[in-house]
């Protein structure tokens, strides 16, 4: 893969990864807490969100400091699952309020889903890409 393909995807990384990050964490949130201060059992699962968003932000951020293939298609191969486990945590792992009209199923429930899956299919073609790569690579060189 070019320097400048590389680039390109690392920046996409980013850009999604903390849009998830910062969006998770300050707009697209779980309820507030109840009348006597403690919270509903979607604060878990907005805390478990942002924390898994936190970390693919840091992971995207490391990839621009690899220039090899094969470091990136293993950052984004680490990514993959975590990107899944995001999408998944609201509501299939930890529950999320009764009712379906609640602040977690309306914001923080379609946007964790949205975020994860796009991270998930993206991660999915970088390493298709880096994979091609290296074995482009592999076939050009003597043996």
């Amino acid at each position: 893969m070019s320097v400048k393909k590389a680039l390109v995807f690392d920046i996409i990384f980013i850009l999604l990864s903390v849009f998830f990050a910062l969006g998770s964490a300050f707009v697209f949130t779980a309820c507030g807490a109840k009348e006597d201060g403690t919270f509903m059992i979607c604060h878990w699962a907005w805390i478990a969100v942002v924390s898994i968003a936190a970390v693919l932000a840091v992971q995207s951020v490391l990839r621009l400091f690899f220039k090899s293939s094969e470091a990136k298609r293993g950052i984004s191969a680490a990514m993959l699952p975590l990107a899944v486990l995001a999408a998944i945590v609201p509501k299939t792992l930890i529950n999320l309020c009764m009712m379906d009209n609640m602040h977690c199923h309306t914001m923080l429930r379609p946007f964790a889903l949205v975020m994860g899956i796009s991270i998930a299919v993206f991660s999915l073609v970088d390493i298709i890409a880096h994979s091609a790569a290296l074995n482009k690579n592999n076939l050009r060189k003597p043996q």
